[in-house]
C-alpha cells in the first residue's frame, strides 16, 4: 500500500491536527459515521511510519476533544456523541482555553479578546486575485479564500498577463495581494513586485489524499471539470502520489455526464458546478475538501491580520 505523508518525526500534535482533518472530511463525506472503528495506532503508525507512542498521545488529544472514543481492549472509534466541537468542528476545550490564557498573558481580558479578534481578521475586507492555469483551480481556489477568510477573491488567466508588464489587468491594480500557483511563480512574482503586492504562492495541503480518498480509489472513481488540463492534471496527482489508477475525468461540454454510474464516487469542480447549473450529476458525490496547506493559508492570514492591525493602529494610536 502506498505510504501517504510519511513522517517518521512528527510530533503528536501534527498528527492530531492530521487526523481531526481526515475525520472532518470523513464524517462530512459520509465516508465515516459516529462510531465506526478507526485505523489502530500499530496501522495508523505503519501508514504515516511514525512512532506508534506518538499516534497515541495524537489519539488521546482528539479523545480529549470529544471526536473519539478510545475503547480497552476493543480499539478506537469516532465518537458515538458530539464532544464540544459539536458547535463548530474542529474546535476544542483545550486549545480555546489556551487561546484565552495566551491574551490574558498579554494584558487582554477574556471578554475582550473575542472582539479583538473579530477586528483583525473583518475590519478590512481585503481583495485577492488568484492566477492559475485553469478555471477549476482558480474558481476552487476563489471560493476558499471567500469562504474560509472572507476575501474578495477574484479569479485571472495568467494568458492575461503580458510578459513584458505592458498591460495589467485592472484586477491586479486594485488588488491587495496577489495568490498564485507554484508554477506560475516567476511570471507573477515579478508582476508582484513590480506593483508592490504581496504575493502568495500556494502549497497543496500533504494530507490531500486522505486514506478515506485512497478506500473511495479502489473503485472507478470520477472527476467533472471544466478544464481537460485540470483532469489530467487530476489523474497524474492521484497516480504518482497515491498509485491511484481508477480516477475517470469528465469534461463538461466535452463529455456525457450522464454516463457517471449512480453509485461512483463524483467529485465535481467549483466551475463544473457553475457550467453544469441545474444540471444533476449521477454518482454519490464527494465533498469539496480545502486546498491550501496549513503553510499556505498562515501566509494568507499573516497578509489580513497585519492589514487590518494596520488600520487599527492608525485609528486609536495610543492603544498600541
Amino acid at each position: 500500500m502506498t505510504q501517504i505523508g510519511k513522517a517518521p518525526h512528527a510530533k503528536p500534535l501534527e498528527i492530531a491536527d492530521t487526523l481531526r482533518r481526515r475525520m472532518l472530511a470523513g464524517l462530512r463525506s459520509g465516508v465515516l459515521a459516529r462510531g465506526d472503528r478507526l485505523p489502530s495506532t500499530r496501522d495508523l503508525a505503519r501508514q504515516l511510519s511514525a512512532d506508534p507512542r506518538a499516534i497515541l498521545a495524537a489519539y488521546r488529544m482528539l479523545e480529549r476533544e470529544g471526536l473519539v472514543e478510545m475503547r480497552p481492549r476493543s480499539g478506537i472509534y469516532v465518537a458515538d456523541r458530539p464532544g464540544t466541537s459539536s458547535a463548530a468542528p474542529g474546535l476544542a476545550e483545550s486549545w480555546l482555553v489556551e487561546l484565552f490564557a495566551q491574551g490574558i498573558g498579554r494584558d487582554i481580558p477574556a471578554t475582550d479578546l473575542a472582539e479583538w479578534l473579530r477586528r483583525s481578521i473583518e475590519t478590512l475586507r481585503l481583495r485577492a486575485v488568484v492566477i492559475a492555469a485553469t478555471i477549476d483551480q482558480r474558481e476552487g481556489l476563489c471560493r476558499e479564500l471567500r469562504a474560509d477568510y472572507g476575501l474578495e477573491a477574484t479569479g485571472l488567466d495568467p494568458a492575461m498577463l503580458a510578459p513584458d508588464d505592458s498591460r495589467v489587468p485592472i484586477d491586479i491594480r486594485r488588488a491587495d495581494f496577489l495568490l498564485t500557483t507554484n508554477d506560475l511563480d516567476a511570471i507573477v512574482g515579478a508582476i508582484a513586485e513590480t506593483h508592490q503586492k504581496p504575493m502568495v504562492s500556494i502549497s497543496v495541503r500533504p494530507d490531500l489524499v486522505a486514506p478515506e480518498w485512497l478506500t473511495l480509489l479502489q473503485q472507478p472513481s470520477y472527476a467533472v471539470v471544466v478544464d481537460p488540463l485540470f483532469g489530467t492534471f487530476l489523474e497524474r496527482y492521484f497516480r504518482e502520489v497515491a498509485g491511484a489508477t481508477n480516477l475517470r475525468t469528465i469534461v463538461v461540454g466535452r463529455d456525457d455526464v450522464s454516463s457517471i454510474p449512480a453509485d461512483a464516487p463524483t467529485y465535481v469542480t467549483r466551475a463544473a458546478r457553475a457550467q453544469l447549473g441545474g444540471t444533476p450529476v449521477p454518482g454519490r458525490l464527494v465533498p469539496t475538501v480545502r486546498t491550501l496547506s496549513p503553510a499556505s493559508a498562515k501566509e494568507v492570514l499573516a497578509i489580513i491580520v497585519r492589514s487590518n492591525l494596520a488600520v487599527l493602529g492608525s485609528r486609536n494610536p495610543s492603544s498600541s
